[in-house]
């Protein structure tokens, strides 16, 4: 420590501590700067040295490596997306080139659809409109309880018709 630093650190110590105080303070500030200047740290080792510089070449190389591979993830992603923008904006173009049609084609025939009741004309909806009103006038008949304890209506057998029904109706 120079005498314009110990002059500046006496200055400085003097603004928080009393005069004594304040130059003690100073001076082993200063004792303990001469004792580091007197002891200087041995040097590292050649080959301490070469390792910790090719460790730190290798860190480098593997930032740069996965930048480049990053920038190049990120081409391609820019490719990608101008590609889908112009198949996208290349789609509607094409669309208008060409004359418009009508393309249908008929699932149910017309005479249905002309057809006042549909359940007559369709063999396999007037069945299944069959059975269930059948289903539908059996379980009236159960809720009030009109049928004699002869002829009461088992609910299992009830039950095996609209699983039945049910069955056939998926079948379809």
């Amino acid at each position: 420590m120079n005498a314009k630093d110990s002059e500046n650190s006496k200055e400085l110590f003097a603004r928080f501590l009393t005069g004594e105080d304040a130059d003690a303070a100073a001076d082993d500030i200063a004792a303990a700067d001469k004792l580091i200047n007197d002891n200087p740290a041995p040097q590292p080792d050649a080959a301490v040295l070469a390792e910790i510089n090719a460790k730190i070449n290798r860190t480098l190389a593997l930032r740069q490596t996965s930048k480049v591979r990053m920038m190049r993830t990120a081409a391609v992603a820019a490719a990608a997306v101008i590609v889908a923008a112009v198949v996208v904006w290349q789609i509607p173009q094409r669309r208008t080139d060409r004359p418009k049609e009508t393309v249908a084609a008929a699932m149910i025939p017309a005479a249905v659809w002309e057809s006042d009741d549909l359940s007559a004309d369709d063999v396999e909806l007037a069945d299944l409109t069959e059975q269930i009103d059948e289903l539908e006038n059996e379980i009236v008949a159960l809720q009030t309880a009109q049928q004699d304890d002869e002829e009461a209506f088992d609910l299992s057998e009830l039950e095996t018709k609209i699983m039945s029904t049910k069955h056939y109706t998926w079948k379809g």
